[in-house]
């Protein structure tokens, strides 16, 4: 198996994790185009996987970004058996074996999102701490503090956060007052504080995952529909007609997994609460197959394709 066949996928472990308050590593095999993705009879993705070093104050439900550089940047969350939101920040450079704390957040909060933008800035928004949070903040670098990046036009904790190829950020759903919500906004990069509002999604959406497509539109999967009522619901959004098209249905409903962009454009929805199954959806028909199993339950993890190691 060539270095190129290789993708990595970051785990932030919580609670129900096999291996709390770390952040690991498992390496799996992506297959080439031609081939079917992630065979079960591949004996890669049954095992491959490491840790990073345990984060200093045992939190969990947190965000994890990664910069271009390789560095893991983890935000926010709630320290084990506590109920409160945390505003903690801490960022592990390279291949160093400790964590670095940072300035911590203008606002504690938990259930929220976090981007790491391409030039460098780090966007985390929602979440709930004493309440649900409009505001949404911006960390310029490593080495400086978070300023305010304006309020959105909706709180919401539970929500998808897209970084698009655009430069933009966009957020889909979430959890407002008594439920879900259909609400969805842009956040302009080239004006810091610009939120704005886009089309409604056709349904309730949160808990669910949302990753941009080759073309450039976004794909949501699954999440919350009403109350406890699970989703096999999947919508295209196209950025540039800001419209939305339903496809096909996930073949298990899913909430709290991920959605990977693959190298040949299809996409891996992995995980989610109480399942171990993954399944690919095909741009190019807008349907989903089931695919091998993991090796464990994952739920509230995150996803990361790197090309070349």
């Amino acid at each position: 198996m060539t270095a190129h066949n290789l993708f990595r996928v970051f785990h932030k472990s919580l609670f129900r994790c096999a291996a709390p308050f770390a952040v690991a590593v498992a390496v799996a095999c992506a297959p080439e185009p031609t081939e079917p993705p992630l065979d079960p009879s591949d004996d890669c993705p049954s095992g491959c996987s490491f840790e990073l070093p345990g984060l200093p104050n045992r939190q969990g439900m947190h965000q994890v970004g990664v910069y271009e550089n390789g560095d893991v940047l983890v935000v926010g969350g709630r320290r084990h058996g506590q109920v409160d939101a945390i505003a903690d920040v801490f960022l592990l450079r390279g291949s160093a074996d400790s964590w670095s704390e940072l300035a911590p957040l203008l606002e504690p909060r938990v259930l929220h999102q976090l981007s790491v933008l391409n030039d460098g800035r780090a966007l985390v928004t929602g979440g709930f701490d004493a309440g649900g949070i409009e505001g949404t903040e911006e960390l310029p670098s490593a080495t400086s503090t978070w300023r305010s990046a304006g309020d959105l036009q909706t709180e919401r904790a539970e929500h998808a956060q897209v970084l698009h190829s655009d430069g933009d950020v966009y957020v889909f759903g979430g959890l407002f007052g008594p439920g879900a919500q259909t609400s969805a906004e842009r956040w302009d990069a080239s004006a810091a504080g610009s939120w704005t509002s886009l089309p409604s999604i056709p349904s309730n959406f949160s808990a669910g995952s949302a990753v941009e497509l080759e073309d450039g539109d976004v794909l949501l999967t699954g999440g919350i529909l009403d109350g406890d009522t699970l989703s096999r619901r999947a919508y295209r959004f196209d950025v540039d007609e800001r419209s939305w098209t339903r496809v096909g249905d996930l073949q298990h409903a899913r909430m709290t997994h991920t959605s990977t962009l693959l190298p040949d454009g299809r996409v891996l929805v992995a995980g989610g609460y109480a399942l171990r199954s993954a399944e690919v959806f095909d741009p190019s028909t807008n349907t989903f197959r089931l695919v091998g199993d993991m090796a464990e339950v994952r739920e509230r993890h995150s996803a990361t394709t790197v090309i070349g190691g």
